[in-house]
């Protein structure tokens, strides 16, 4: 009887320790395939190729816009004013347009802008699918070592922000 039991718990044991292996190994696949979801090189509004890197070294709050997004619209006035606020401290937001680049640097300076904004086009819905996006806006917040320490769907409220940023710069 002993024995029998012996090898009921070992066998479960291993199963744990198999069903734990594979969960391990799929958290570090999705975290690589994320990491290398962002390391795309994009044109700013004014044509010049950027990288995220570029800003390395920094919080970087990346944010994906449209001008045909209204929650966009509305959130990107908040953005103007935690970059002034907290760019001394460390801060960046980096906008990237789901629209034309005629489109968006129009409507940049439109709305005046004070971030960098990178262009994708319509290839920007394509650079969210790793992370399952829904939809716009959606923003993915990069550390200072590069590392994706938060991701959101929807668009920032001003308190919401202002204490996730509080707590990490």
């Amino acid at each position: 009887m002993n024995s029998n039991l012996s090898r009921v718990l070992v066998a479960a044991c291993a199963l744990i320790a198999l069903a734990t292996g594979i969960w391990v190994a799929n958290e570090k696949r999705q975290t690589a395939q994320l990491l290398a979801a962002t390391k795309f090189e994009l044109p700013d509004l004014d044509g010049e190729m950027r990288t995220l890197n570029d800003w390395q070294g920094k919080l970087r709050i990346v944010n994906f816009w449209a001008t045909w997004c209204a929650p966009c619209r509305e959130e990107i006035p908040l953005f103007n004013a935690v970059q002034q606020v907290f760019g001394g401290q460390g801060l960046q937001i980096i906008g990237v347009a789901v629209d034309d680049l005629d489109i968006a640097s129009s409507f940049a300076e439109q709305i005046g802008m004070t971030f960098p904004s990178l262009v994708a086009g319509r290839y920007g819905m394509e650079l969210l699918e790793p992370f399952e996006a829904r939809g716009l806006p959606f923003s993915f917040v990069l550390n200072e070592n590069g590392e994706i320490i938060d991701t959101k769907t929807g668009k920032y409220a001003k308190d919401e922000l202002e204490s996730f940023l509080q707590r990490h710069l």
